[in-house]
């Protein structure tokens, strides 16, 4: 019997201590691998390997974002739609976005890249901006370890994101229904993002959530209300009826570049400027 309870005591002695070790590498040597790697010559990883990038100069409206703001694989990039809003709206425009990017080095380009201060500031939202592994060689780690730079969470934030990545393969469904469903930790990082480019600038910050297709998909209205909530609820303004806008415009057809490629051709990308020059002409 006594050997029985030793052997008991001796199994959760074990885990508890294997359960330390775990979290002491975690925090200690991940955490550290983390900031070293994300911190690498003062750029987070994509704007280092990413020749695409070019600061632009004092312009009324800028706009950062990925690669659909950006016009990736559109043949001449004037017709992207930041390029557009400018022939549109006669204002001048500056375009720092950049292929590949998520939320945390979008952040960066607000924090670091934007040189002036200029009237306006549109965040060109994509539903992926969300997502930690693109282009990151080193996993999510790097991505989750910022966020929590950047919503002050607990220690245990690695923790979080590692069990949200087991929960989103057990449950049914895309990454994008996963997002729909639960109030993730990139969601939470997006929302302090917004708060934190309310609190850093005096520019009027606009979001414009790009819809996924320009045919119905009942996704990108709920992509759309959820982040335009979270955005108004940080005092920022938001595009409302983009997404239902840019389909009735579309006439509810293919609009992509090709049928092997998710971004908008140069008609999308003229419809998503119509509606941005009219919201800015409805505030100005």
């Amino acid at each position: 019997m006594k050997n029985r309870q030793a052997e008991i005591l001796l199994l959760i002695f074990s885990i508890l201590f294997a359960l330390i070790v775990a979290d002491f590498i975690i925090r200690h040597y991940l955490a550290k691998f983390s900031l070293d790697s994300f911190n690498k010559a003062g750029e987070p990883r994509l704007l280092i390997h990413n020749p695409r990038f070019r600061p632009e100069g004092n312009a009324d409206v800028v706009f950062i974002g990925d690669s659909f703001t950006y016009g990736f694989r559109l043949k001449d990039r004037n017709e992207s739609y930041p390029s557009q809003v400018s022939k549109i709206s006669g204002m001048s425009t500056a375009n720092y976005a950049s292929p590949g990017q998520n939320q945390l080095d979008i952040f960066w380009v607000f924090n670091n890249k934007i040189a002036h201060q200029p009237k306006i500031i549109i965040y060109g939202f994509y539903w992926n901006d969300l997502e930690y592994t693109k282009g990151n060689p080193a996993g999510d780690n790097i991505d989750s370890r910022y966020c929590r730079e950047i919503t002050q969470d607990d220690s245990w934030y690695i923790h979080k994101i590692i069990i949200e990545k087991i929960k989103q393969a057990i449950e049914p469904g895309d990454s994008i229904d996963y997002f729909l469903r639960h109030d993730t930790l990139a969601l939470k990082c997006q929302q302090s993002i917004f708060r934190r480019m309310r609190d850093s600038s005096n520019s009027t910050i606009i979001i414009l959530n790009i819809p996924m297709n320009s045919e119905e998909d009942p996704r990108d209205q709920m992509i759309e209300q959820r982040i335009y909530a979270i955005a108004k609820e940080e005092g920022l303004l938001t595009i409302d009826g983009a997404n239902t806008n840019f389909k009735q415009r579309a006439n509810y057809t293919y609009l992509k570049i090709n049928e092997t490629d998710i971004h908008y051709n140069g008609i999308g990308n003229r419809i998503l400027a119509e509606i941005v020059s009219e919201y800015i002409e409805t505030i100005s």
